[in-house]
């Protein structure tokens, strides 16, 4: 008896503890190209994943979860897995860095993975949140499918411009 009474306030305790927040969802679009957009490799979210370029054809591998973390920063989430979010790969001090999908569970508040999203007209540059100098960029300005998008010095190219296509909104549930 005492078991079930235990098993009892640990269920009711958790469903306290876990709560679902709404966030927008999008596909990013190439400025190079906007039949291009952010996809992610092999379709499946996973740990260290690769984000590249790929035409777009609607699907869950390039919706994106934009979830505010106040002030223009963003942590941008895989769709199809929440848990998983765009970070840049550390590599050279000078660059590049490739994008690939972290977790939560490995990267809990990562700071690779915190974007700053800023533009006028609809077109937005996406900054690394600690060094403004870094954006994500479409490498080679090639809009092709499999070309990877990495983390590059702003150079104020269109290869660096993204569009947001709003298509709703998803809730996500955090314990």
């Amino acid at each position: 008896m005492l078991m079930k009474k235990f098993l009892f306030l640990l269920f009711f305790m958790s469903s306290l503890m876990s709560y679902s927040r709404t966030f927008e969802v999008a596909y990013i679009k190439s400025a190079v190209n906007k039949n291009f957009c952010i996809d992610l490799a092999g379709g499946v979210p996973g740990y260290g994943k690769n984000i590249h370029c790929w035409s777009f054809w609607g699907g869950d591998p390039q919706k994106w979860v934009l979830q505010p973390l106040g002030r223009n920063i963003y942590m941008i989430r895989s769709y199809q897995d929440p848990n998983y979010f765009i970070a840049y790969e550390a590599g050279a001090p000078d660059g590049p860095h490739s994008l690939k999908l972290l977790d939560d569970k490995t990267w809990k508040w990562n700071r690779q993975g915190k974007w700053y999203i800023t533009g006028s007209n609809g077109w937005n540059r996406i900054k690394n949140w600690e060094n403004n100098y870094w954006v994500w960029d479409l490498v080679d300005g090639n809009a092709r499918g499999g070309t990877d998008i990495r983390l590059w010095q702003n150079n104020n190219s269109n290869a660096q411009l993204w569009y947001f296509e709003r298509v709703g909104y998803t809730d996500i549930w955090w314990l």
